[in-house]
């Protein structure tokens, strides 16, 4: 244990220091404690002194110096000793550590007293209670630059509030639209209504799930210009790893398929629940997969999708035209040295293997749905709710017999992913774009104007400011005389700041005057 460890080299320190003369008591030689030793029957054992462990004498190079110690360490009250410190430190280390919790558990009684307090304060303020704090409310969120800027109120870039218990979420207009949106669509489809008064205790939910797991990398998203292509090139229309607020949602009405890691969050919004629990073969199509960056669950993955093409796919790759053609598009980082990305590498059902270069691709902002279009460009270089891809990118598409049939995969597809993943494809976010971008120029052409007259004004005051000073310096007459009631030391201070003439007249008279006073 590391307690004998430590009493070990304690001793052997203690030991030299002996043997070299440092202690001021009379102690036998070396020589005769290991002569006795020598003769003692116990120690006949340890006589060769090729059993002596060098671990334990570890810096003693005297072979009689290391026989007397090993036979220490090895002797029955050396252990006795270090047994009997294991327990003393082991019992003050619990303790110690039920101290600690005490205190811990003393801090936050304390801690949760003062913010019940703090809490109960702020409902009085606001007189009776806090009928706020039962529901969660929206409130929108109006721009101080509306009034300057020429920006409409019913602009989409903007942001709304959603609070509730103290809490409040930020989302932008844009992506709660949408949301509201899918859960309308969702309550269609189930309930035959598209009119829900839950809406925003939901939106506050799913606002908190998502927040709790920090972080933009985590829910980063294939651009909706690569799921386009996807959907164009082999009508897919599910993607495996999603969120209510990345989800691609088709234009033409379509519902939005999709599976997502909380399914009592993100069912109200259209999630089909966790990719682990889809039936794929019911559905049969195209998937689209980018699952979380870990290579464990990247090999879960895999091994759930291995288990749906084996049960689709006859012998020696025979086509059955009961059996629906199944493929999965998974976008995955190319880490070559991974498990997960080498089974995905390895699978028998390969079809196309795409690497996409690292600096050549965007992945939608985990955070996008928090951030207005002003915020995204000035962060992201005008890419707006994009970041630059951290690795290059693996795209593998995996097929049975009927999905190769169906879909052949060409060399098309790596110059499509590559256009799509660029942005370059994405006309319709490119316009949207273009025609903000134009209105932020102006914006800050205006800012920029202003700025400028208010320097000017600001360089046109600091020239008129030597002036006022004179002004004050004439009026301050009075205050110097009662200042100069001192003695020299504060005569000499004012002199050095040009308050008093460089003489000192006034306070030689002020000093004779006050002399005769006191005599």
């Amino acid at each position: 244990s590391l307690i004998e460890e430590e009493v070990k080299f304690q001793f052997i320190r203690s030991f030299k220091k002996c043997i070299g003369g440092g202690s001021r008591e009379a102690l036998p030689s070396v020589d005769k404690v290991y002569s006795t030793m020598k003769s003692l029957p116990e120690i006949n054992a340890f006589s060769d002194m090729e059993e002596v462990k060098k671990d334990d004498v570890t810096g003693i190079t005297n072979e009689k110096q290391a026989f007397i110690l090993q036979n220490i360490f090895g002797s029955q009250p050396f252990k006795k000793i270090v047994q009997k410190l294991h327990k003393k430190m082991m019992y003050l280390a619990e303790d110690t550590y039920a101290h600690f919790l005490s205190d811990l558990k003393k801090t936050s009684d304390r801690k949760a007293a003062e913010e019940q307090q703090q809490l109960n304060k702020g409902r009085k303020r606001k007189g009776g209670k806090d009928k706020s704090g039962s529901m969660p409310k929206i409130t929108f969120i109006d721009d101080d630059d509306d009034a300057t800027t020429g920006r409409e109120k019913n602009d989409t870039d903007r942001q709304a509030m959603v609070s509730c218990g103290g809490l409040s979420m930020k989302i932008n207009i844009d992506h709660m639209q949408k949301l509201e949106r899918l859960h309308k669509r969702t309550l269609s489809n189930i309930l035959g209504a598209d009119e829900s008064s839950s809406f925003a205790r939901l939106l506050f939910t799913l606002l908190l799930r998502y927040d709790a797991l920090e972080g933009a990398g985590l829910q980063s998203a294939i651009p909706h210009s690569v799921f386009r292509f996807l959907h164009n090139k082999f009508e897919c229309k599910f993607e495996s790893f999603a969120s209510p607020f990345n989800c691609y949602e088709m234009k033409q009405g379509g519902d939005s398929e999709y599976g997502t890691a909380f399914g009592d969050t993100d069912a109200w919004f259209g999630s089909e629940g966790s990719f682990f629990g889809v039936d794929f073969l019911s559905k049969g199509g195209c998937f689209q997969a980018n699952p979380p960056f870990a290579s464990e669950f990247m090999e879960c993955m895999y091994q759930r999708m291995h288990h749906f093409l084996s049960m689709t796919n006859g012998d020696n790759d025979t086509v059955d035209e009961e059996v629906p053609p199944i493929q999965f598009a998974i976008f995955v980082p190319a880490w070559a040295e991974s498990s997960g990305w080498q089974s995905l590498m390895s699978s028998p059902y390969l079809s196309k293997h795409c690497i996409i270069d690292q600096k050549k691709h965007y992945y939608a902002e985990g955070t996008q749905h928090r951030r207005t279009q002003r915020e995204s460009n000035a962060k992201d270089g005008g890419k707006g709710s994009y970041r630059i891809a951290s690795f290059d990118t693996s795209v593998f598409f995996l097929q049975n017999a009927a999905a190769k049939k169906k879909w052949p995969l060409d060399d098309e597809v790596q110059d499509g992913l590559e256009k799509a993943f660029a942005l370059t494809e994405d006309e319709e976010e490119v316009k949207k774009s273009s025609v903000k971008s134009k209105k932020l120029s102006q914006k800050s052409a205006d800012r920029q104007a202003k700025k400028e007259t208010t320097t000017q004004q600001k360089k046109v005051t600091k020239q008129q400011q030597p002036e006022k000073k004179k002004r004050k310096k004439s009026s301050t007459a009075g205050k110097k005389k009662t200042l100069m009631s001192g003695g020299e030391d504060e005569m000499n201070i004012f002199n050095s700041l040009g308050l008093v003439d460089g003489d000192g007249n006034e306070g030689k008279q002020r000093k004779k005057s006050r002399s005769k006073k006191h005599r």
